[in-house]
């Protein structure tokens, strides 16, 4: 297993929960913030949180996605806990609608009715595992409630996950990650890196794992190995 020390620009650490638009268009896009103090609590206590995070729907044309997704955010909230900011960003010769939403972190065995939830469990051995999933039927709904009559698909929609973890705890912190693509690089095997105090990771799950989080499968994002706390 190797070792190595994560490295960031001031750039990638700028805003915690940015959403990523850099990546190839595909139906849903969700980016979470979790700070690793947060982290911590949930799995301690048992107490649910909720984690900054962004969904991104592709959409047609700019003028679809103005004209139409962003009037439809009082709809989406039936499926996004505390859906904000509605906004449009073209991407090449499409848009996507993006909107802020609460990703509910929640401890192991609790169920969640909302588009997408992360989950901390104990980890085999030592740690706190970060889990993510999505609800199929909520990211069905989300796609067509926003697109109306256009682009309406068929079997599972083409998902990108990703989660920025923030060290906000007062040493260095160890994760343990496998499958995942970290600053856009692909990290096959488990790996441990190392994020730094007041640094951040973005995390990506591969294509496999994010079809498998898509139908409803709780997938392993990273485990914490045991730090101090704040």
């Amino acid at each position: 297993m190797t070792q190595r020390r994560l490295v960031t620009t001031a750039a990638a650490i700028a805003f915690a929960g940015a959403v990523s638009l850099a990546l190839s268009a595909c139906d849903v896009e969700t980016t979470s913030t979790v700070y690793l103090s947060d982290l911590q609590a949930v799995a301690e206590t048992g107490e649910a949180m909720a984690a900054p995070a962004v969904i991104a729907v592709e959409m047609p044309a700019m003028s679809t996605c103005e004209e139409q997704g962003v009037e439809v955010v009082p709809i989406l909230k039936r499926y996004l806990h505390d859906a904000t900011n509605p906004r449009c960003e073209k991407t090449g010769m499409n848009a996507r609608l993006l909107l802020d939403f609460k990703a509910p972190l929640i401890p192991k065995g609790e169920s969640f009715t909302g588009a997408a939830a992360l989950m901390a469990v104990p980890a085999e051995g030592a740690g706190i595992e970060l889990l993510a999933a999505l609800n199929p039927k909520a990211i069905d709904a989300v796609l067509k409630e926003a697109r109306g009559q256009y682009m309406l698909i068929d079997g599972v929609p083409d998902i990108a996950m990703a989660v920025d973890l923030v060290n906000d705890t007062r040493a260095d912190a160890p994760l343990q990650i496998r499958n995942i693509f970290l600053a856009g690089e692909p990290v096959p095997h488990a790996t441990t890196i190392t994020v730094p105090h007041r640094d951040q990771a973005r995390l990506s799950l591969s294509d496999v794992a994010a079809a498998a989080a898509a139908q409803g499968k709780y997938v392993s994002v990273a485990t914490l190995m045991t730090v101090a706390a704040e």
